[in-house]
């Protein structure tokens, strides 16, 4: 049996052609490398401003400053810091271990880890950051965003506005400078809000009612009590040992940033109940 090129010959004069993948330069290349190599290359969205001591989870990741940010393009960082330059004007910080992707100029997805974004132009208004528990939506500002691996997502305002959306369709909760938020995933999300007042002795919150002495907690009214079950209130310095239990039911707030005989609080290692 003779070959000859691409082409067998046989007994009496039968052949046969073999058709290779891809004739030429590509002959025995793997079909999954042609399509790969064929594939248009996704949009770019950015670049990779800055890279410091990183370590990827795929050690054969090789990614170098000035690279481009593609769409749908997933970063898994192991530890160390990257920079990222979106076209929209964002810069966003993500610090490993991280899991990060980029799905437009105006979006990304935070999976997990630690991310500082500044969005403080006009064409960066409305950059959004989608985590497990829901939507942060930017209004001109500085933020940290962390995402952690039990599903809960925490907000920081460090400059600015953002809308948090919880879920897909949630109404947005307005953040400003100063406030702080925590949410959990599950279909009954916990959110914990910490809000800057305004630092004045009545205690004026953005969205926080302050305290009052006639409220349903209040204990001249007899309607309500408290009292520790489990843990043992810190006494150790006689100007520094924790109030009663009934002072958070009195309607004041400390009346000086350090006043351990208006607050309650708990000996280390105690757990409060």
């Amino acid at each position: 049996m003779d070959r000859s090129d691409d082409t067998w010959t046989g007994p009496g004069g039968l052949a046969w052609s073999l058709a290779w993948s891809g004739i030429g330069g590509d002959r025995g290349r793997p079909a999954d490398a042609l399509a790969k190599a064929s594939a248009p290359a996704a949009a770019v969205v950015g670049s990779f401003d800055s890279l410091d001591d990183v370590e990827w989870v795929a050690a054969e990741t090789d990614i170098r400053a000035g690279d481009p940010l593609r769409c749908g393009q997933r970063i898994e960082l192991a530890r160390g810091s990257v920079g990222l330059e979106f076209s929209s004007g964002v810069s966003v910080r993500l610090t490993g271990p991280v899991i990060f992707e980029a799905e437009s100029p105006m979006k990304a997805i935070l999976t997990m880890g630690r991310v500082a974004v500044t969005a403080d132009t006009p064409e960066s208004k409305g950059f959004t950051i989608r985590t497990r528990t829901g939507r942060i939506v930017d209004l001109g500002t500085e933020f940290t965003a962390e995402a952690l691996p039990d599903g809960r997502c925490r907000i920081g305002m460090l400059f600015g506005a953002v809308s948090f959306h919880p879920g897909e369709l949630g109404a947005g909760h307005l953040l400003r400078v100063g406030d702080l938020m925590e949410v959990e995933p599950g279909q009954r999300q916990v959110t914990t809000r910490i809000e800057r007042g305004d630092e004045s002795s009545a205690l004026r919150f953005p969205s926080i009612d302050p305290p009052t002495g006639d409220d349903f907690a209040d204990r001249s009214r007899r309607q309500a009590s408290i009292r520790s079950v489990l843990g043992r209130l810190y006494s150790n310095l006689p100007k520094a040992a924790s109030a009663a239990p009934e002072i958070l039911l009195d309607g004041r707030g400390q009346r000086t940033p350090d006043a351990p005989s208006e607050s309650l609080y708990f000996a280390d290692n105690e757990t409060a109940a």
